[in-house]
């Protein structure tokens, strides 16, 4: 079936249905350029309830696992590619593409000309828009969009305190949308551990006696929640506070900072960033559309960008304060930087 996907912009591009059955939906499109880890780019909580559109051209050549999923289920609303494998043969599959879009109820595109609509993305960042099987007038796009929700991050992150045993320091984890590779890193490591729920306040976790406090990624924009923002400024600063993605931009808020867009997203599994103290350039993975303005707020920047020369990492000595703006684990991508995140937990925790 032909499905039409209209920007706001007035941009218009046309696939085929695969997958499950088109509705006609607004939502977010977001390009990512990773040529691997479709599967974990699907389920990453950070792109929740997105229109994910794969730079590379051909998608679903290995198939997919539950054993690789970052959530419990896909996140996305639609995934958008140029070509999907129909067969897949990696000895790991589970299912096929389709299969998998079609187990989850996720609605899928082929055959779109993604060069065309990712450079578009890359350009404007993020933007609404609406897919369905026949075009729709600007009114009648409008009307939609007015749907478009900023994600709850309480129904996303953990429903209830959660323990985790381990032999070794004691961590406090606010949930804002958690990929399992973190969970499961911080398992594997050994650590005791609790996960908070994005709702917790600050007075909970401080009773926690917590070692070091990690604020996970997450989806959506970090200043639509200055509930959190305030709960992680209220963190004492004998409490040191670490975190990733959306959570490093909020503790860069809570220091004072400004958030500031990107002029083309971070979102791909090799990005390169430059070590301020190594002198020399790191992959990494990224899923970001913002970034924290440099200035003093921050205490030392870290990490830049090598494209662009944005933020990627920072640290205030002064507030206990540590913050990595892109995935240091790598799921999916490079990981070259995971040995100093495990350093730096290591002699936090």
């Amino acid at each position: 079936m032909k499905v039409f996907i209209q920007l706001e912009n007035g941009s218009v591009f046309e696939g085929k249905s695969f997958g499950a059955p088109i509705q006609t939906t607004a939502g977010l499109f977001t390009a990512n350029g990773a040529m691997i880890g479709y599967e974990e780019v699907m389920t990453d909580p950070g792109n929740y309830g997105k229109f994910l559109v794969m730079t590379y051209p051909l998608i679903g050549g290995y198939g997919t696992n539950f054993e690789d999923m970052e959530a419990d289920r896909p996140t996305i609303q639609a995934l958008i590619c140029r070509d999907a494998m129909s067969h897949a043969t990696n000895f790991r599959k589970e299912m096929d593409l389709e299969e998998f879009l079609l187990y989850y109820e996720i609605m899928g595109i082929k055959g779109v000309d993604t060069r065309s609509l990712s450079k578009e993305l890359q350009t404007q960042g993020d933007m609404r828009g609406v897919i369905g099987s026949r075009l729709l007038t600007p009114s009648q796009m409008e009307e939609l969009f007015q749907d478009i929700e900023i994600p709850n991050l309480e129904e996303i992150s953990t429903k209830e305190t959660v323990e985790l045993e381990g032999e070794k320091g004691n961590i406090g984890i606010l949930d804002l949308g958690m990929k399992k590779s973190l969970l499961q890193y911080v398992a594997d490591k050994g650590y005791k551990a609790t996960i908070y729920s994005a709702g917790i306040s600050s007075k909970e976790i401080l009773e926690g006696e917590h070692n070091v406090v990690l604020v996970s990624s997450g989806p959506g924009k970090a200043t639509d929640y200055p509930e959190i923002i305030e709960t992680i400024r209220s963190l004492k600063e004998t409490t040191p506070v670490i975190g990733v993605g959306m959570g490093a931009q909020m503790i860069g808020l809570a220091l004072g900072g400004t958030l500031l867009p990107l002029e083309t997203p971070h979102c791909t599994a090799s990005h390169p960033v430059w070590s301020v103290d190594k002198e020399r350039v790191y992959m990494t993975s990224q899923n970001h559309n913002y970034t924290i303005k440099e200035e003093e707020l921050l205490g030392k920047i870290t990490y830049v960008s090598d494209v662009d020369k944005s933020v990627e990492g920072f640290e205030n000595l002064k507030a206990n304060r540590y913050g990595f703006l892109f995935d240091p684990l790598g799921k999916p991508g490079a990981d070259d930087l995971s040995d100093a995140f495990t350093t730096l937990l290591e002699k936090l925790a």
